[in-house]
């Protein structure tokens, strides 16, 4: 990366699906007992990748990381996945940033006023200010991008929303039993 690395960058706005801006989400433990990671304050938003603001968006990852815009839009599909079929009530072609920190992040309104606990959520739509840090992935073996959450603007505080999964019907189809016997195939 070049010489601005610590530039904090503002994400296109999104809508919250996970956050973990007031209580770090804490690490793994494993079967064995090991603990792997560390705590972190995190939040995943779904922003539509076809908008000018997410042009804008990767345009400035490309100059901040001395790339061409191209390979910067590749880096961050790569990145950050697409919705999918995860959650029936958003669409799948939005891309899910992901931004943690192991400090606890402002979280402000419009009017620039910090928000006390419980003034994002799921269903919020938000901006989040994040620094770009590109990484060699030796598990996927190629160029990653990372994003560390800085601050977060609350442009719509919205109403709180479950993202639903898809049902099990919609995923599995006829090998659901229609009947609801208790004999489990496993």
């Amino acid at each position: 990366m070049s010489d601005h690395k610590n530039t904090a960058v503002p994400t296109p706005v999104g809508v919250i699906i996970y956050e973990h801006l007031w209580e770090p989400d804490a690490p793994r433990t494993l079967r064995d007992g090991r603990v792997v990671g560390d705590n972190k304050y995190s939040v995943q938003i779904a922003v539509d990748p076809d908008t000018d603001d997410f042009e804008k968006f990767s345009n400035t990852l490309a100059n901040i990381a001395g790339v061409d815009a191209r390979v910067m839009t590749k880096l961050v599909t790569e990145s950050f996945p697409p919705v999918g079929d995860r959650f029936e009530t958003l669409d799948p072609t939005y891309l899910v940033l992901k931004a943690k920190s192991k400090f606890k992040p402002p979280v402000f309104d419009r009017k620039g006023k910090q928000v006390s606990p419980g003034g994002a959520y799921s269903g919020s739509a938000i901006r989040a200010l994040v620094k770009p840090f590109i990484y060699d992935s030796a598990l996927a073996r190629k160029k990653m991008l990372s994003l560390r959450l800085q601050a977060v603007l609350v442009v719509d505080p919205g109403t709180p929303a479950v993202f639903r999964s898809a049902s099990a019907k919609a995923l599995f189809g006829d090998l659901i039993e229609a009947d609801g016997g208790e004999d489990a195939p496993f």
